[in-house]
Formats: C-alpha cells, structure tokens, sequence
C-alpha cells in the first residue's frame, strides 16, 4: 500500500552488541545478509535492517511507493530533495527491494521503498526461517580445538561468540537458537548439526573455512535435489566427528 510504513533502518557502532541489546530488549530476530556484518531485522510488523560504523544514527524510517522513479519524481516536483546515492547494492535490491533517501520541502529526512517483484513464475526465493529450537548443548574432547574450528566455520553464517564461563562457551546471533559447548571426558560423536545460511556464497565460504580450519570434508557445497530442488548443502567433520552443515534453502515463488 502507498505511503505505508515499510521499513527501518538502524545504525550502530558495533552490530554484534546492538543484535544482543535489541534481541534481548524487543525479542527481534536478526539473519546476516549477503554483504558486510549488517542483519535483517524481523518484527511483529515491519521489516528493518541493522548496519554498523554508524554510531549515534538516528532510525531511517522508509514509506511504501508503487514505483521508484515516478515517486522520486514527484519528491522534486513538490520541493523535496532526493539524495544521490541508492540505499543497498544489487544482491540486496533482488531481496529486499529499491530503496531512496529524501527531505522533505521543509528539510526533514524520510525514505521510500520499493518492495522487490518476482519476475515471472517459478522463480526462486529464499524460503521463510522461524527458529525453533532455544539452543543445542555439545560435549567435545578439546574445548580450545573446538573454538577455533567453530569460531571458523560459523563466521560466514552470521554466527559468532556470545558467550564464555568456564569450562564452556556459546555462539550465537542475538536472537536465539545458540550452540552450547562444553569439555567432556565423554565427548558426543555421530551428532549432525545443520545451520540455515542466508545464500549460496555462505554455504560455499563456510565449506572453504572448514577445511581450512582442519576440518574433514563430508560433502561439497552443491544441490541436494533428494531433499528438494532447492536444497543447496556442504558438509564437514568437526575435531570430535561431528557431522556440520550449512544449508541454504530456495523455493519456487507463487
């Protein structure tokens, strides 16, 4: 609908404090997207986004257009303003849509939003991810061995150190569904641990750093057509034997 509110965007310092704040203060949920250490924001509502280096930003806050250029033309013709620069690169375009920022013909600052359109049937689009499961406990042989590796392999997921006591420690994104690991003289083997990537490009970087993090391979980034059509995976062995997948979903749009 025009002129309804769409989206926002807030800008921080450090965006893995501000996924805790904001996680633990409204219950938002973040999900990493294909560039840079911002998040997409989901609410009960509206969509939003988080970036960082941006310390003390005041919220940009975008109102649905129909079409970008003919809005952006009407701004001028009423007296507003449009800056140059696009909000978002192309990858994020395809996701998230077109997005403009402007003043109005008194100088307050607002956005527009074109929200993205499926070309055509049969087109594949990132398929809808609502976290079930609080978080997961794992015992392993070598706690520092296991850091490392996971520290690795997690960062190109979005996931990163939340925290560490004693003896155990937990990555996270700030909305949940942590893995919890801890040393055991009877470390757990034979587990499969599947995390969601947020594109292909994820899955592929998270495979190259576990290897590179000693990892053994079970299974190279690719389609998985057994599962579903648009089921893309890679696989490896952690320091224990644990089976670790990342894994990007795709469906067909309607």
């Amino acid at each position: 609908m025009r002129g309804e509110l769409k989206f926002f965007e807030i800008g921080v310092a450090d965006t893995a404090h501000a996924r805790a704040f904001y996680g633990s203060l409204f219950g938002w949920r973040f999900e990493p997207v294909p560039a840079g250490d911002g998040s997409e924001i989901t609410t009960p509502n509206v969509r939003g986004g988080l970036h960082g280096d941006d310390a003390g930003a005041a919220p940009y806050v975008f109102f649905e257009v129909e079409d970008m250029a003919s809005a952006v033309d009407h701004v001028r013709e009423l007296g507003g303003a449009v800056e140059e620069v696009d909000v978002r690169d192309d990858e994020n375009i395809a996701r998230f849509g077109r997005f403009k920022l402007c003043r109005d013909d008194q100088g307050s600052p607002f956005g527009l939003h074109q929200p993205p359109t499926a070309e055509g049937e049969g087109v594949l689009r990132p398929a809808t991810r609502r976290p079930t499961i609080d978080h997961v406990t794992l015992r392993v042989r070598d706690l520092d061995a296991s850091r490392r590796f996971y520290e690795t392999i997690l960062a190109p997921l979005g996931l990163g150190l939340e925290f560490e006591h004693e003896g155990l420690f937990a990555f996270g994104s700030g909305e949940g569904g942590r893995l919890i690991i801890y040393a055991s003289e009877r470390p757990a083997s034979g587990v499969h641990l599947a995390f969601a990537a947020q594109n292909r490009e994820a899955v592929d970087a998270f495979h190259a750093a576990g290897l590179e993090a000693g990892g053994r391979d079970n299974g190279a980034p690719g389609l998985r057509p057994e599962y579903h059509s648009g089921y893309y995976g890679a696989y490896v062995f952690d320091p224990d034997g644990n089976n670790v997948e990342a894994v990007h979903h795709t469906v067909p749009s309607r």
